[in-house]
């Protein structure tokens, strides 16, 4: 049976305010729900917003927007505790 691999793979490592720059990316009454940090990563009702900004200044920006319907595979992985300290989400 062939491995399944993820196409894109982030990286959050915090929770952080929701950034002012989603309410443009968002439609008629979507409301965000909790954003994490490195790049950034947005879940609203509707769907999963992750902003990749790429290169040393971030210039290069490539947003994804991912819906929930179109998600049809999910696991999670808590982190352990004392050496572990990350948690995953893989869709």
């Amino acid at each position: 049976m062939a491995e399944l691999t993820p196409l894109l793979a982030w990286t959050f490592t915090e929770e952080c305010p929701i950034p002012a720059d989603v309410g443009e990316l968002l439609v008629a009454g979507e409301q965000p729900i909790a954003a994490y940090m490195r790049d950034s990563a947005v879940f609203t009702d509707k769907r999963l917003i992750v902003r990749d900004a790429q290169g040393l200044r971030g210039k290069k920006v490539e947003i994804y927007s991912l819906p929930y319907a179109n998600i049809n595979m999910w696991s999670s992985e808590n982190a352990a505790g004392f050496l572990d300290f990350s948690a995953e989400l893989e869709l």
